[in-house]
């Protein structure tokens, strides 16, 4: 069956001028009106097919133009023998299905009688609800409004609205990802709208009434009422009264029929335009027909045409006054969001049709001309699409800013790895995802780096490229997403001179930022080095030919997934953008996109058996043999791979085949066979390394700039590490960039070393042999005693011995058992050279330090700088050794204390030191004395320190007391009792209140209300009642750091008990929590059908869901665990729900409701607190029955 489709398009403008606001409010409102019907629809094939078509269509039209009314006339023809009751029920079905169909995103009018073209502004502006002070003006579109002798220059031009063709269109399809588990589902946020930059005035009525008639006249259009010209006054009257001709706000049409218009009538024929309220009899239809009825008029108006001519926006941004320079809050909030098709002649930032524009995969060939033609911005968008494609004319499609062609991709990577296959190729069609789980509950805006805010310009110009390349959203006046996090932006300065990079600072603030709330797994990355081209070129050859090449803007080809646009946002300049494509500042941004570099170099090795090639994130390096094309060959065909799949190339960094060149920052001569710093960083490293050997004092900024340079160096300049041990040590403990550090005479040593290697060997190497050498195959061994012994070494038939003298008899073993490896080398080096030699050793802890050339220790430090380059590997037979016992044992008391414990501990002795430093200057802090303690309490009592953290710094002053077996003085009666008096003077009441079993039912029950995810409302539904029933501290089942994961309960800990296949009970093994004495805890809970909070039934359906096998226990279906910021938020929604102050109430309120309902019930002191697993009577404080 083929339907007959008569269609029409109108644009409609509306402008309201709001008397309390003291200003035009204006939108635009699009109507389609739809004509359906045709002699071949039978009984048989109506109404359900017809229907479906409708919606089709509608749904089509509704997407493409954003239309906010659609109005469907003579819906059903009548047939042959049917009955006037069957044809109502008919199309009451069919009402029914379109209206349940396209609810919620159209207003539908269905109207099936001969006059729907001539009602249709009535019925249009009835759906318009207006403020009875208002003034509605509106126009439509019926071809265009001049005549044929004017000057067609003076019409503005406005696309085209072109009808399509309902048989051949594409549906979008809809992007299923769904958003990920680890923060509280959200409805889909939309952009907002974006702002211009305006000057500011105001006009006043009388102004707006005369600019209008004006201009009107300069446009040979009169405007008049009851056949008279309008007066300025009496427009102006319209204005700032609401008075216009009876226009009293009721829309009713039997009272609105009989209003006289103020009409607006060119001198020609050709057409009218009317300001409210309308006829039903649509003069502007009739006069421009030259019809006297209003029949026929529908076949006058050209339904059947294709193209509908000029928009209705013509008469208005004629008319309105918008020249003039208005208030810029009123055109900011008012006009600008309501104009559409406004130019915004002072905008810098230029704006797609229907979205931000840049080419895509499936535009390439579209000039950058036209990306400008529109002035739309991206909040214009349907709310039903992501991206329509710029210049190339309206299309049901979306795409992502990346010109990566997918299809093609995904067919070289035939018989790649299926993983990593599916992740570039569903990554490069959907988008790729961060994975941090960051949610920010408070909305910050931190400012912008120093650099950027110093170079405006530069700033201002980059987000307009990017803006115009699709990678960059907005600018959006408020945050475009309810959960936007924002970043600070910076400048980085590149290479060339006066060039810049833009970074956006995922890692600000320090730990809580998009980067530390991203795991470790998605950041960390191995790369291809230097080392790798060394054996490249050792494998083919004096003279080898190499070549390289360059990917452009690597990190934006990546696109982002669009449900983590809200990870990416900024503030500039007071407005708000989001990045869509991958940032230079994301911790995943290397992963993502090596990960890509690496398949292109697994398809160049397999499908085209290019192997001499090499790659590091963006640059690809390849080498032939001399005297041959394959160098050649292997770069033409990667810049031909690049080109089938979209991937640009840098053209000016791209190099042809030569036997010096330089790749990864490393100058490679195959004719001499070395490996040298560039001539520009060695004249760099040289003048700072200059500048620092006549200064006393640098700034931090200064000291990690030349570390950072030095430590590139050490890619060339092997041994040139052990030199940096001592640098980067007086940079531990400073933030502060400005911080000045003194240069000690160890850092001028080793600043003079590094000037020597640079200097006098001019940043050189040569290729090391690739063999490694064992010490066996050498027959070089070497060894060491303790106290009472020496040291020996054996190199062939010549050795060495000797017994350690007095002053170096109590150095540490591995001093000793490094010191006669360092002599050997000493000894037989020149024999060694350019040999990389394998040495076996009984020491772990030797291994280390020489394979990273650097150690805390001072006297190891000083044996490291003297060997050149050696590497070491472990001896089987070094387990169990007296040296690697003790060395386990200190890492075993090491990991006593958390790292977060160590540091606190670290802190607090300084405070302490540094008090018995001004108050016993002639006593040594350790160890103590009561009265020293004594005063030091009293010392921080004075301070204003709370009793809590008081005993806080006792507690790290008695533990160094215990580990040193020294007499602890803070265990003293007298020490106790100073404690105990603090505590009195400043008690702090804890007013949280407990989350009781009445309060935990109604909160359970608010869950399926607040939270919209069904995994997350039976995950929390678990959370809180496990919290309650086995006294849990939120921490000890939701993690605040990825570090944190092993901490909390594990799925592991938890067991089901079952009978007849129906759960029965439950046991929680508790290992890891707070004051644990290293035996677990296990809780038993039995099941309650009738308690809806019951723990057993809320953890079986969640046991349901999961699909990790391993782990903690709470985890989202992503993997990630649940967040410590998770369970906050949703507790707090869930409290404001049920009328709780969010304020009393918190985590720690389930802990505490467990204390106080067990001793309601008349537990023990003795048995609460063995449930809840307190160490000391602090359980008393958690037992609150006065707010039970």
């Amino acid at each position: 069956m083929v339907l007959k489709f008569k269609w029409n398009l109108q644009a409609w403008e509306e402008v309201l001028y709001d008397r309390d606001l003291n200003a035009f409010k204006k939108k635009i409102l699009y109507t389609v009106f739809m004509q359906i019907g045709g002699n071949d629809l039978t009984q048989e094939n109506y109404p359900d097919k017809l229907a479906r078509d409708i919606v089709s269509f509608a749904d089509y039209v509704i997407t493409v133009y954003g239309v906010s009314h659609v109005v469907i006339g003579q819906l059903l023809p009548r047939y042959s023998g049917s009955s006037g009751h069957d044809y109502n029920e008919k199309v009451n079905k069919v009402n029914r299905w379109l209206d349940l169909s396209l609810k919620g995103r159209v207003n539908i009018t269905f109207w099936h009688h001969r006059g729907l073209w001539n009602n249709t502004a009535s019925l249009l502006i009835d759906q318009v609800h207006l403020n009875n002070a208002g003034m509605l003006i509106y126009a439509k579109n019926v071809r265009a409004a001049v005549d044929a002798n004017s000057d067609a220059d003076s019409v503005p031009v406005i696309p085209d609205i072109v009808a399509p063709q309902p048989r051949r269109r594409k549906r979008a399809r809809a992007d299923t990802t769904q958003v990920p588990a680890d923060r509280p589902v959200q409805p889909v946020q939309q952009p907002a709208e974006s702002i211009p930059q305006i000057p500011v005035a105001h006009p006043s009525a009388d102004q707006i009434a005369a600019a209008m008639i004006s201009q009107l006249k300069d446009s040979g259009v009169q405007l008049t009422v009851n056949r008279e010209p309008v007066t300025t006054n009496f427009l102006t009257n319209c204005l700032t009264d609401g008075v216009s001709h009876d226009n009293t706000g009721r829309r009713d049409l039997t009272n609105v029929h009989n209003a006289e218009p103020i009409q607006i009538a060119e001198s020609g024929p050709n057409s009218s335009y009317v300001l409210a309220p309308p006829l039903v009899t649509d003069p502007d239809v009739l006069a421009y027909t030259g019809q006297d009825t209003v029949e026929g008029s529908s076949q006058a108006l050209g339904i059947d045409n294709s193209a509908m001519g000029k928009t209705a926006t013509y008469i208005l941004q004629n008319t309105l006054p918008l020249g003039f320079n208005v208030d810029e809050k009123i055109r900011r909030d008012i006009w600008l969001e309501l104009l559409p098709f406004q130019d915004r002649l002072s905008s810098k930032i230029i704006h797609s049709q229907w979205g931000t524009a840049g080419p895509t995969a499936d535009q390439e060939n579209v000039p950058t001309s036209q990306l400008a033609n529109s002035n739309t911005s991206v909040s214009d968008v349907p709310k039903n699409m992501q991206q329509f494609h710029a210049g190339k004319g309206l299309q049901n499609s979306t795409s992502l800013p990346t010109p990566v062609r997918v299809n093609k991709l995904n067919h070289f990577l035939q018989g790649y790895d299926s993983n990593l296959k599916y992740r570039l190729v569903h990554g490069f069609k959907f988008g790729f995802k961060l994975n941090s789980s960051l949610i920010q509950t408070d909305k910050i805006f931190p400012k912008n780096h120093k650099s950027a805010r110093e170079n405006p310009d530069i700033v201002n110009k980059k987000i307009s490229k990017e803006i115009l390349k699709g990678r960059l959203r907005g600018p959006f006046k408020d945050p475009p997403f309810e959960n936007f996090i924002c970043s600070p932006l910076g400048l980085v300065p590149k290479k060339e001179e006066g060039s810049f990079r833009l970074i956006h600072d995922l890692s600000f603030p320090k730990g809580d930022s998009v980067n530390s709330w991203t795991p470790i797994e998605f950041t960390s990355v191995s790369y291809q080095n230097i080392e790798t081209v060394i054996d490249l070129v050792q494998e083919f050859g004096l003279n080898c030919l190499m070549s390289k090449a360059d990917i452009l803007e690597a990190f934006r080809l990546v696109p982002v997934h669009s449900s983590e646009y809200h990870l990416l946002g900024f503030k500039w300049q007071n407005l708000f953008y989001y990045d869509a494509a991958l940032p230079m500042g994301a911790s995943a941004s290397c992963q993502l996109f090596e990960c890509f570099s690496t398949a292109l170099q697994w398809i160049l090795n397999t499908k085209f058996e290019i192997n001499g090639m090499s790659h590091l994130l963006d640059d690809f390096f390849f080498v032939g043999k001399a005297g041959t094309n394959e160098c050649s060959i292997a770069l033409n065909t990667f810049l031909a791979l690049a080109e089938k799949l979209g991937v640009p190339i840098k053209d000016e960094k791209t190099q042809t085949p030569t036997t010096c060149i330089t790749i990864y920052g490393i100058e490679i001569d195959s004719q001499s066979m070395i490996a040298r710093l560039p001539q520009d960083k060695i004249e760099k490293v040289l003048g700072l390394l200059t500048k620092f050997k006549v200064k006393r004092k640098v700034t931090l900024r200064e000291l990690q700039s030349l570390l950072g340079l030095l430590n590139f160096a050490c890619s060339v300049i092997v041994p040139g590490r052990a030199f940096l041990r001592r640098l980067f040590d007086l940079t531990l403990g400073h933030t502060c960039p400005h911080f000045r550090i003194t240069l000690n005479s160890e850092a001028r040593a080793d600043l003079k070393a590094w000037y020597e290697f640079i200097f006098n060997f001019n940043g050189k190497s040569c290729f090391l042999f690739k063999q490694w050498v064992s010490s066996e195959s050498l027959k070089l061994y070497s060894d060491a005693a303790g106290v009472y012994g020496g040291f020996a070494a054996v190199f062939g038939s010549k050795w060495f011995s000797g017994q350690w003298p007095p002053e170096l008899k109590d150095l540490h073993i591995t001093v000793k058992e490094l010191f006669p490896i360092v002599l050997a080398i000493e000894i037989w080096g020149k024999t060694l050279a350019n040999h990389k030699v394998l040495f076996m050793t009984d020491n772990q802890a030797v291994a280390d330090i020489i394979n990273k050339t650097s150690s805390k220790d001072k006297n190891l430090m000083k044996l490291v700088r003297s060997p050149s380059n050696c590497s070491l590997v472990k001896s089987k037979s070094s387990y169990g050794s007296t040296a690697s016992l003790e060395s386990v044992t200190a890492q075993l008391l090491q990991a006593s204390l958390s790292h977060s414990t160590r540091q606190s501990y670290k802190r607090m002795l300084n405070v302490f030191q540094q008090f018995c430093k001004e108050k016993f200057p002639v006593v040594q802090p350790f160890p103590s004395t009561s009265i020293m303690i004594a005063h030091f309490i009293s010392f921080l009592f004075l301070k204003n320190y709370q009793p809590s953290t008081i005993a806080s710094y006792i507690s790290a002053i008695s533990f160094v007391h215990k580990l040193n077996f020294w007499s602890d003085p803070t265990d003293s009666f007298f020490i106790k009792k100073i404690i105990k008096g603090a505590q009195n003077l400043r008690s702090s009441s804890d007013n949280r209140l407990p989350i009781t079993k009445e309060i935990l039912s109604k909160l359970v029950a608010a869950i399926p209300v607040v939270v919209q995810s069904p995994y997350n409302q039976i995950l929390l539904r678990a959370m809180m009642s496990l919290a309650f029933y086995c006294f849990l501290r939120i921490g000890e089942m939701a993690v605040k750091s990825e570090s944190r994961k092993n901490n909390v309960i594990q799925l592991s800990d938890l067991n089901i008990e079952f009978e007849n296949k129906v759960s029965k009970r439950m046991t929680v093994t508790m290992r890891n929590y707070k004051h644990s004495d290293m035996q677990p805890k296990t809780i038993s809970i039995d099941k309650n059908t009738s308690n809806i909070a019951c723990p057993v039934m809320a953890m079986s359906s969640y046991l349901n869901l999961v699909k990790h096998n391993s782990g903690p226990l709470f985890q989202f279906p992503c993997g990630t665990p649940v967040s410590y910021a998770f369970f906050s938020a949703s507790l707090k929604a869930v409290l404001n729900f049920v009328g709780l102050n969010t304020q009393l109430y918190k985590g720690h309120s389930f802990r505490i409701g467990a204390a106080t309902s067990a001793a309601a019930k008349g537990v023990s002191l003795e048995v609460i607190q063995q449930m809840g697993r307190w160490k000391s009577n602090a359980v008393k404080n958690y037992i609150r029955l006065h707010n039970f």
